[in-house]
């Protein structure tokens, strides 16, 4: 096949040379091939030598290959037998990789690799960037490079998987979670060689030659390692052991990793999908995320050959060329007109003329190959991802790379030009998350592309073989530091509401700099923070009040330009979302540099008190009256209403009624007469009214046909229409049930002695649209009514359906089970007094299910029937409003408003302790309910009280002191890891389940390293700690087990044989140990183990082990009165939420992993920083009691991969998580806050088992603290 697509091309190359700058990778040949970048180079991805944006494609390497032709790399997420057919025997394989931050390029088996390098991801023994290719001479003999996120992984021609970088979440699948700085062999529990892999940002996939699939890596419980719900054991779900998918009951020879989700792709062009779903990613038509591998069905009869998965979206390719999307459309990634996401494949029509041999997926863009050759690209073009400057940001149609002369802003590019005798040809592509790789062949003498994109990152890499294809331009906009939605209070404005209240105000900074050299120094030196101009812009908004925003904008330019004299010009954002204007809300702007101003109006009003309680008294004025207008409107009608589905009947047949009415021997005549209690003006509507009869059940609603309704041509379509479709073979019109169940029932009227007959018109009941549009002028009733089972009314077979308004009437559906329809209306006055009598024939079968029938005469007022709801709900809305106004207004006299109340706009919990201390203050009310609730459950007891009764009452007096001890039904989160660290300061255990000691979990903190005098290490003294790990037997953390003569704990260190420590051993006393404030005696865990820790740190150290049996270590009293721990700092426990670090990483410029806050309980599924506000909860029907914020040290600030030292997420943390933040009304201590430390009341007790604790049990919350201000700290 690859022969077959390698056509004669003709093409006329550029004469232009290559620079001299650009470096030649491998030279062994005379066929010249370039690697060309674009987009944005955030990272030194790009390969230019820095970090940069380029708009369209330029150099970065040149090779020179022999003949005969190169061949492509295999492909994850392609059959093999699809990529490697064709390929020129002999030839040197050459193939590309992208990952998130750093770029890599394969040829003959060697690498050449280049961008960011923290986290050893480039594999190059070190953690330094490259921002130009550089070779790496750890790897050879490679088949397959396959970048991630935040690692990489490799594939050797002899079936062995090498891995390196950030080791976290199990991204290595090494069994350990600390990062490796140089490719290190995975040894995973397959048989075999590995035949195909493919990674995405931290999960990994590898086929073995059998077609058996192992996954590893991270999968926060959507499922995407397909290994089970839940997620692995480890950090965020991750699971750090290659394991078999074993719930995948086929062998697969493809596999390819999106953003949460994997593809396989079986030998026979089967795919299989699982794992995240919200966005349609698994294309099996609904959003349930499923661990479980299926096959996606409306795929099931075609032949994939290639899949390719991107951030949220995938493509598959089918043997005949026709490319599928499906997944998240919002940034046109689909290849369809609109950005809707698609539920399941569909194909991309704009590529429907072409046969496509070669697709990928980046992170939100997507590209094929045509069997001619021609590259289409689409999806996010912001940075020009596509190569094609001056696109819109969103390119949601395939559009054509064309490598023509080109002109950019002014500034011409030499492309290749396209000649009419020849023409450029694409011959295959590979994917990679978030990258592809495109490849344009041509005959000797012609040049020849590939391509691959950064799409999630806005970079693009490209090769092309013609020495010197485009010109490299250097970059419009100089280097710049850029801040955006910095939010601050500030008191700025004309107005003096803005003056006394404040107001919100967001301001974005631009700064611009050389940053080159920082670029290479990697030194904080050579630039300026953004922490200085974030305080600069914060200094200057919550500093004294201006009248204007040019005012706030200019103080803040020229502060910056004053302080940082590197930089050269900077542009200042001010806005207002929320303007102090009684004008409509838009946003107000003001941005300001040396060279322009500009003024925005906005304004949106503040809801001040007495503004509040006007519009509420003015909304009470307008709507009671109308409220009472709607009443005496409806009063006004007159309306009579007889039920006579039971007085209709005979009373001999009053216990058979089903019998009476399904007997057609019986005559169902009867006569009702009433008196009219009022003048009736006409007309005088006749309703019948139905009760109990469900018209909206979902399969009546559905029994019908419109075309057949309204279509003569489409009588015979009766779809939908079951089980009334058909009669004796022949259609029945209308069809459906609701037409077979039509009312039948008929009325007629006399007045006085049966003296007048008082006529029914029945002309012009139903609605004129439906007449003319619904229901045909030709479509007449046929074989209605002439089957086995007879339904209500009969249809006149000569009226066509639009003529005929009972029936149009009836199928007009109910909502509501009980409900009126038109029967027709009198055109004659009824006088007061006057006698009616009614002659109705009592046909229509209501008793089957219980139903009522009555009969109702009505006039019509300006509102239209009898409905005093509508009167009521106004008057009821206005006296609602008087009183709140009222209630407002006393508040507001009792608690008038002054400037320190205005944290009453940030935390509303303020508002409900005010009144509760007012009420506590004034009247004793909050200890009188406290003491109810007390005597009550005392005196219920004594009583014996139904428990029902007890919860009832203890609940009222609860909610009224706005707490209680319920359990609530729903959990608010689930534990997601459990963490113990037996050495304080050194690495954790992740453990299925944990048993709770006196002293917190078993085995948590039990020996500390102690220096010469006794004092224990921590890694605030020595970072080296963070290295050392730490492994117990598994069953150590079963309730009942107790440690045997074989029993060790493992002691691991970088550089270091691995030391053993017994677990049953009798050991010497050391005294003189001391833990912060804390001193007394420890066993000494011997000599070997003060030598080995003596050896590592450099200094005399010992290992000693907590003495449980006498000696006693308490928490601070003032926080957690009678409780006990070991060497942990100040409790038993520390809780954090994963969404807490979720919402921290979003902030942060470097992601950071748990492991940094050292928790013991990690839980999932509530709002980020939740936890903070958890007074009491239950886990595993254990009660714990949040006693403490955790105020955090500088241990956070450790790498706890390589144990150095930095300034995040502190520096971050401060922003926002600080006393100063959270807790405003106390003194500010420079202390930020993550996490809740906990103790266990049931620990306070000897007696009682199962006192243990589960991965995915569930967190109840029982109390809360109303505020972070109120919470301990």
């Amino acid at each position: 096949m690859f022969r077959r697509l390698l056509l004669p091309l003709r093409r006329c190359l550029s004469t232009s040379t290559s620079s001299s700058a650009t470096p030649t990778l491998y030279s062994s040949g005379t066929t010249p091939v370039s690697i060309l970048s674009w987009g944005r180079g955030a990272s030194g991805q790009l390969g230019g030598g820095k970090e940069e944006r380029r708009l369209y494609p330029s150099p970065v390497a040149h090779l020179s290959l022999p003949d005969p032709a190169p061949v492509l790399s295999p492909t994850p997420g392609r059959l093999p037998d699809a990529a490697a057919a064709g390929t020129a025997a002999g030839g040197v394989e050459v193939g590309i990789s992208c990952g998130l931050f750093h770029s890599a390029v394969v040829v003959d088996g060697g690498a050449w690799v280049w961008g960011k390098g923290d986290g050893g991801r480039l594999g190059l023994g070190d953690e330094s960037s490259a921002f130009v290719p550089r070779h790496n001479p750890n790897l050879s003999e490679l088949r397959v490079l396959a970048l991630g996120g935040i690692h990489s992984a490799a594939l050797t021609a002899s079936g062995e998987v090498f891995t390196w970088g950030y080791g976290g979440f199990g991204a290595l699948g090494h069994y350990v979670y600390h990062r490796e700085l140089l490719p290190r062999k995975v040894n995973g529990p397959w048989e075999g060689k590995i035949s195909h892999i493919a990674t995405s940002g931290a999960h990994t996939a590898a086929i073995t030659d059998s077609g058996e699939l192992y996954t590893w890596g991270r999968d926060e419980g959507d499922g995407r390692l397909g290994l089970g719900s839940g997620g692995g054991p480890g950090e965020a779900g991750s699971l750090s052991v290659p394991s078999k998918v074993n719930a995948l009951p086929v062998s697969v020879a493809a596999v390819a990793c999106g953003g949460f989700f994997t593809m396989a792709l079986t030998s026979d062009g089967q795919l299989w999908s699982w794992g995240a779903n919200s966005n349609f990613e698994l294309g099996r038509g609904s959003n349930s995320s499923d661990w479980r591998p299926q096959l996606i069905p409306s795929l099931k009869n075609l032949h994939v050959i290639q899949v390719a998965c991107g951030g949220y979206h995938s493509l598959a390719l089918t043997d005949e060329g026709v490319v599928l999307s499906w997944g998240h459309g919002g940034h046109g990634q689909l290849g369809h007109p609109t950005l809707q996401n698609h539920r399941v494949p569909l194909a991309i029509k704009a590529l429907s003329e072409e046969r496509i041999v070669y697709i990928a997926c980046g992170g939100s863009t997507s590209a094929a190959i045509t069997e001619k050759g021609d590259l289409y690209m689409w999806g996010n073009a912001r940075d020009c991802q596509l190569g094609v400057p001056g696109l819109p940001e969103i390119q949601p149609l395939p559009l054509m790379l064309s490598f023509a002369r080109t002109s950019f802003g002014g500034q011409t590019a030499h492309l290749p030009e396209s000649k009419s005798s020849g023409y450029k040809h694409f011959v295959s592509i590979s994917s990679g998350l978030p990258c592809f790789l495109a490849i344009r062949r041509q005959s000797p003498g012609y040049s020849s592309v590939h391509t691959a994109s950064f799409s999630s990152q806005h970079n693009q890499l490209s090769m092309d073989r013609s020495g010197t294809v485009m010109a490299e331009r250097e970059l419009i906009d100089k280097d710049k530091l850029v801040l955006r939605g910095l939010q601050f209070h500030g008191f700025h404005g004309v107005k003096q509401e803005e003056k006394t209240l404040g107001q919100k105000f967001v301001v974005d900074v631009d700064a611009w700099m050389d940053l080159s050299a920082a670029g290479e120094t990697d030194s904080i030196s050579d630039t300026v923070s953004y922490t200085d101009i974030y305080r600069i812009a914060k200094d200057v908004v919550e500093g004294p009040s201006r009248n204007l925003l040019e005012a706030v904008a200019h103080r803040i330019a020229s502060a910056t330009l004053l302080k940082f004299p590197q930089i050269s010009a900077v542009r200042v954002k001010v806005g207002k979302p929320h303007v102090a204007c009684l004008f409509a809300s838009t946003l107000s702007d003001f941005e300001d540099h040396r060279f322009t101003q500009q003024e925005l109006q906005a304004c949106k009003p503040i809801l001040i008190p007495q503004t509040v309680i006007l519009v509420l008294v003015f909304v009470g004025l307008i709507f009671i009256p109308i409220g009472l207008a709607c009443i005496a409107a409806s009063n006004k009608v007159v309306e009579l209403v007889d039920r006579y589905d039971t007085k209709c009947v005979p009373r001999n047949m009053l216990r058979n009624k089903v019998a009476y009415i399904q007997n057609s021997s019986i005559d169902k005549t009867c006569t009702r007469v009433f008196k009219v209690p009022k003048d009736m003006k006409k007309p005088i509507y006749i309703y019948y009214q139905l009760d109990k009869f469900y018209q909206n059940h979902r399969r009546y609603v559905k029994s019908l046909n419109d075309i057949q309704l309204r279509n003569p041509k489409k009588v015979a379509n009766t779809q939908y229409c079951s089980p009334e479709a058909t009669a004796n073979g022949r259609p029945i019109v209308p069809c459906g049930l609701i037409a077979w169940s039509l009312f039948n029932d008929t009325y007629s009227f006399t007045r006085g002695h049966g003296n007048e007959t008082l006529r029914v018109n029945k002309d012009g009941i139903s609605w004129k649209s439906e007449r003319n549009r619904r229901f045909g002028k030709n479509v007449y009733p046929k074989n209605f009514q002439n089957g086995t089972l007879i339904g209500g009314g009969q249809l006149n077979p000569s009226k066509p359906l639009s003529e005929q308004e009972d029936l149009i009437v009836w199928m007009r559906i109910a909502a509501l089970p009980t409900f009126r329809k038109l029967y027709g209306r009198i055109d004659m006055d009824l006088q007061a007094g006057d006698r009616v009598e009614v002659t109705m024939q009592n046909n229509y079968n209501s008793y089957s299910f219980n139903g009522k029938k009555s009969l109702v005469l009505s006039t019509a007022g300006w509102l239209g029937g009898k409905n005093a709801f509508l009167g009521r709900a106004y008057a009821i809305v206005g006296l609602a409003c008087f009183l709140l106004a009222l209630l407002l207004a006393l508040l507001y006299f009792v608690f008038p408003m002054r400037e320190e109340h205005l944290s009453l706009h940030y935390i509303p919990a303020r508002f409900e302790y005010m009144i509760q201390t007012w009420l506590l203050k004034e009247f004793n009310i909050v200890n009188a309910l406290q003491s109810a609730k007390q005597e009550f459950q005392l005196a219920a007891s004594k009583a014996k009280l139904s428990s029902r009764t007890m919860e009832k009452a203890a609940g009222f007096l609860s909610s009224l002191l706005g707490g209680g001890e319920e359990v609530p039904q729903e959990p608010a989160a689930t534990v997601r890891s459990i963490l113990i660290y037996p050495i304080k300061s050194c690495r954790g255990i992740s453990v299925p389940q944990a048993p709770i000691t006196s002293t917190g979990f078993r085995w948590d903190r039990q020996w500390v390293v102690v220096n010469s005098k006794g004092r224990a290490y921590t890694q605030r003294v020595k970072p080296k700690l963070a290295l050392v790990e730490v492994e117990m037997p598994p069953e150590a953390f079963a309730e009942e087990w107790r440690p045997t003569a074989d029993s060790y704990l493992v002691v691991r260190a970088p550089g270091m044989d691995p030391l053993k420590i017994p677990l049953s051993a009798e050991q010497a006393i050391i005294n003189d140990v001391s833990v912060w404030e804390w001193s007394g005696s420890a066993y000494d865990e011997g000599a070997e183990a003060a030598e080995w820790f003596s050896s590592y740190f450099g200094n005399p150290s010992r290992l000693v082990r907590f003495k449980e049996g006498s000696e006693i270590r308490p928490t601070n009293p003032d926080y957690a009165q009678g409780y006990k721990i070991m060497f942990t700092d100040c409790f038993p426990f520390l809780m954090a939420s994963q969404g807490s670090l979720d919402a921290l990483n979003e902030v942060l410029k470097e992601p950071v992993p748990m492991n940094r806050f050292r928790p013991n309980i990690l839980v999932d599924g509530c709002h980020p920083y939740s936890e903070d506000l958890w007074k009491t909860i239950k886990i595993n029907k254990l009660t714990f009691q949040g006693v403490k914020l955790c105020n955090r040290c500088k241990v956070p600030t450790i790498n706890q991969e390589n144990g150095i030292l930095g300034t995040e997420p502190t520096e971050t943390l401060l922003t926002f998580r600080s006393d100063e933040v959270l807790r405003p009304s106390h003194k500010n201590k420079r202390q930020v806050y993550f996490g809740q430390n906990l103790v266990c009341k049931e620990s306070l007790s000897a007696k009682g088992k199962r006192r243990i604790i589960k991965v995915s049990d569930p967190v109840y919350v029982l109390e809360r603290f109303p505020s972070s201000d109120e919470a301990p700290a």
